[in-house]
C-alpha cells in the first residue's frame, strides 16, 4: 500500500500536512479501487450483510429485512471493537465515494446513520492476496411514502426502498452491479419493480432499463421513483389515501366504547331549562320591539324579567331526572328527591 499512499498524498495533500486516518481511508477508497491500509479479513464473504449492530453476515444465509414497528426498533451504542471500527471506516469511505460519484452534498450512507436505523447494507468483496477489495455497496430500508399511481391517486405505502447503490468506477461495466443487485433481490425475496428508488441518477435509471426493462418511472413529489408495475406487483394492493381515511373513520366508529357519554345527549338532558308551559313562538321583529319597550321602563322591565326567570326550572328536577340512570350516574343532592 506504500505506492498507493505515495500517489494519493500529492493529490489530496499538496502542502504535506498530516492527514486524519479516516480521511486517508476515504481517499484510498476513491483513488485506489477501494483498497484500505488494513486487511479486510473480517469481510469473509463475497456478499456481506451489515445491519445496525455492525456485524458481518453471509448474504446467502440471512432472511429478508424485517419491517419492525417504531417501538420495537433497536438502537446500538458505539462499540469499541477493532473489527467494528474498521468496518465503520469501510462503510464511511464507500458512502463518501458514492456521494462524490452522484455529486451529492453529503454522504447518504455512514456508519453512524446505519447504527441509528433499521437499514441494511450489502458489500460486494473480491478476495485478493492483500486481504480483499471492496467492489460496491448497496443499502436498503423501509420508508413510509406517499406515492401517486398511474391514475394520479395518492396512496400511502411502506415499501422496501433502494437508498444507496455504488460500484467503483474501475469495476463498472463488468457485471458487478447486476450481481450485487440480484443478490439483494434474492435475499429480500422481492422483484425489481417492487422497489422504490430514492433520488435515482441517470445511471441508475439506465441500469434499471438495461437489466430489467423498466422504463418511464412515475414522477413523485418526494423524489422517489417507482415504475408502473410497482402498484400491481405489491404483496398488499395499495389503496388510495381517501379510501384509507374513510376506512379508519368507520373502524373508529365501530370500536367506540359503548358506555362513553355523548356530550350532546348529556347537554340536552341535564343543562337546558324547561318551561311549565311551552313558550309562544316569537318573530325577530317582536323580540326587538319588546327590547325597546324594556329600555323605556327600567323597573317594570326588571320585574318582568325576574318573574320569567323564576318560572324556569332545571329539567333534571322535573321531567328528565331519569336521564341520570340512563347514563349510570347518581343524581346530585338537589335531585335526589325526584330520583327516589
Amino acid at each position: 500500500h506504500t505506492a498507493v499512499v505515495a500517489s494519493v498524498l500529492p493529490i489530496v495533500c499538496p502542502h504535506g500536512f498530516a492527514l486524519p486516518y479516516r480521511f486517508l481511508c476515504q481517499a484510498l477508497a476513491v483513488y485506489s479501487a477501494m483498497e484500505f491500509p488494513f486487511g479486510l479479513d473480517f469481510l469473509e464473504y463475497e456478499f456481506n450483510v451489515i445491519e445496525n449492530d455492525l456485524k458481518v453476515r453471509d448474504a446467502s444465509k440471512v432472511g429478508p429485512l424485517r419491517d419492525l414497528p417504531h417501538d420495537e426498533q433497536h438502537r446500538f451504542v458505539r462499540s469499541s471493537s477493532r473489527v467494528q471500527e474498521r468496518l465503520g471506516l469501510v462503510i464511511d469511505a464507500l458512502g463518501k465515494a458514492s456521494s462524490l460519484a452522484q455529486s451529492l452534498a453529503a454522504p447518504v450512507t455512514t456508519s453512524d446513520r446505519l447504527r441509528n436505523s433499521d437499514h441494511r447494507v450489502y458489500l460486494l468483496v473480491e478476495p485478493s492476496a492483500r486481504g480483499g477489495t471492496v467492489l460496491g455497496l448497496l443499502k436498503v430500508g423501509f420508508k413510509q411514502l406517499f406515492l401517486r399511481d398511474g391514475h394520479g391517486r395518492l396512496c400511502q405505502v411502506r415499501p422496501l426502498c433502494l437508498l444507496d447503490f455504488y460500484v467503483h468506477q474501475s469495476r463498472q461495466r463488468k457485471g458487478n452491479g447486476r450481481r450485487l443487485f440480484d443478490r439483494m433481490t434474492q435475499t429480500e425475496k422481492i422483484a425489481a419493480n417492487q422497489i422504490a428508488i430514492d433520488q435515482p441518477s441517470e445511471k441508475m435509471l439506465a441500469f434499471m432499463e438495461r437489466h430489467f426493462n423498466l422504463t418511464h418511472p412515475l414522477p413523485q413529489s418526494n423524489h422517489f421513483a417507482v415504475f408502473p408495475g410497482f402498484f400491481q406487483a405489491s404483496p398488499e394492493q395499495p389503496r388510495p389515501l381517501e379510501q384509507q381515511v374513510s376506512c379508519e373513520k368507520s373502524v373508529r366508529a365501530r370500536v367506540r366504547r359503548p358506555h362513553s357519554l355523548d356530550s350532546s345527549l348529556v347537554g340536552s338532558c341535564l343543562d337546558w331549562p324547561s318551561y311549565d308551559e311551552p313558550p309562544q313562538p316569537t318573530t325577530r321583529s317582536r323580540q326587538v320591539y319588546r327590547g325597546r319597550q324594556s329600555q323605556g321602563r327600567t323597573s317594570e322591565g326588571r320585574s318582568l324579567w325576574s318573574t320569567s326567570r323564576e318560572q324556569l326550572q332545571p329539567r333534571c328536577s322535573t321531567k328528565c331526572s331519569c336521564s341520570w340512570g340512563i347514563f349510570g350516574l347518581s343524581p346530585p343532592d338537589h335531585c335526589r328527591a325526584s330520583w327516589h
